[in-house]
């Protein structure tokens, strides 16, 4: 008689962690599983320079990485991809690296991504005192071990905000009657349509 096909196994699946967020997703490598890398949006308007550091980040082991050159691109970038880390150059076309920090922290209603602001070894120290808590500074040039510290260091000094909060709450007062805007009319100027939706949606609300 001809022998029965032995009946499949199930594949083994690791047990997650039930605090696993997707850009933690396991793969599993030789019997081993590894933990991916977050996901990293790069801003640097110089296309040599993002591509050395997409380089470093690539050789870091990060999978997933965005690019932007400017700050109104790096802003649909990452509302597009919420990306866990943004590395970003201190000087951009429209702005400055800061200012993309202040842009994400009022208008995310996410939790805040790790923030690793590039800039010369000449500008670092003041830069520290301006840019407070939730920014690591990582003066350049940089190895891609330098890269990576500053990652690990910017993935500890998270920033924290409140995610019902936005850039209209900052001169709000708890002395002033709340106003009535069902019959309000508003017009939003702003030369980004992601931002005029944005603003849309939160006169909306």
């Amino acid at each position: 008689a001809a022998e029965a096909t032995p009946a499949p196994k199930p594949p083994i699946t690791p047990a997650l962690r039930p605090n696993f967020t997707p850009e933690e997703a396991p793969t599993v490598v030789g019997g081993a599983v590894e933990i991916s890398p977050p996901s990293v949006l790069i801003v640097e308007p110089s296309g040599f320079q993002q591509g050395m550091i997409v380089k470093q980040l690539g050789e870091i082991g990060h999978k997933e990485i965005f690019k932007a050159r400017s700050l109104a691109n790096a802003l649909e970038a990452y509302f597009d991809s919420n990306p866990k880390i943004v590395v970003t150059s201190f000087v951009l076309p429209d702005g400055s690296g800061l200012q993309l920090f202040e842009r994400i922290i009022n208008e995310s209603q996410s939790s805040p991504p790790a923030f690793v602001l590039i800039t010369s070894e000449a500008d670092r120290d003041s830069l520290q005192s301006q840019a407070g808590s939730g920014i690591t500074i990582l003066a350049k040039p940089f190895t891609k071990t330098a890269l990576a510290e500053a990652i690990e260091t910017a993935c500890h000094n998270r920033p924290t905000s409140d995610a019902n909060s936005t850039i209209l709450d900052s001169n709000s007062s708890g002395q002033h009657p709340a106003a009535n805007w069902a019959h309000a009319r508003i017009l939003v100027v702003d030369d980004s349509a992601f931002a005029r939706k944005r603003m849309g949606a939160v006169f909306k609300g």
